[in-house]
């Protein structure tokens, strides 16, 4: 079997995206970090994943910006096809969010939730450390996001549709 590619954009969306793979039982996956790369060559590898088929998934944040505004943003950037980008609005932390119990929803008065709001909210002012996301990742429920995020409905069957 070979394997398909995750476009991240850092190690948070990686962390989170390994949740949920691990849920799935998927293990056929490679993670691309663009974030610190020119455009060219994001371009370039998008551009080589569509000459051999293979299959990938865009993971990007909104940072408070419209989705499809995102979405274009992406495909002209980098050449990624619409259907590939996943946006979680505003950033990934508001993902983590909605897979989380009441008990931590209920900490947040809406959806525009940012990485800054996540850690002063979940982990107190000063634990700002990947072991306190990493709690929170332990804690996700697919189940739950699904329900309460239609973008993570379409990214896990997206997934699921590539790890079979």
């Amino acid at each position: 079997m070979s394997f398909f590619w995750i476009l991240i954009e850092g190690e948070d969306d990686k962390r989170f995206a390994q949740r949920i793979l691990s849920l799935i039982d998927c293990k056929w996956y490679r993670f691309f970090s663009y974030s610190m790369r020119k455009d060219e060559d994001v371009r370039s590898f998008v551009k080589s994943l569509h000459k051999m088929g293979s299959p990938y998934v865009f993971l990007s944040d909104s940072d408070g910006r419209p989705y499809d505004e995102v979405v274009s943003e992406v495909m002209r950037r980098y050449g990624v096809y619409q259907e590939e980008i996943f946006v979680a609005e505003p950033e990934i932390e508001a993902w983590i969010v909605a897979g989380l119990s009441e008990k931590y929803v209920r900490r947040f008065k809406d959806n525009f939730i940012t990485k800054e709001l996540f850690y002063e909210r979940l982990c107190g002012k000063k634990r700002k450390d990947v072991s306190c996301l990493m709690e929170f990742i332990d804690k996700w429920s697919l189940q739950l996001a699904t329900e309460r995020c239609p973008e993570i409905k379409r990214l896990v069957h997206r997934l699921k549709d590539v790890c079979e």
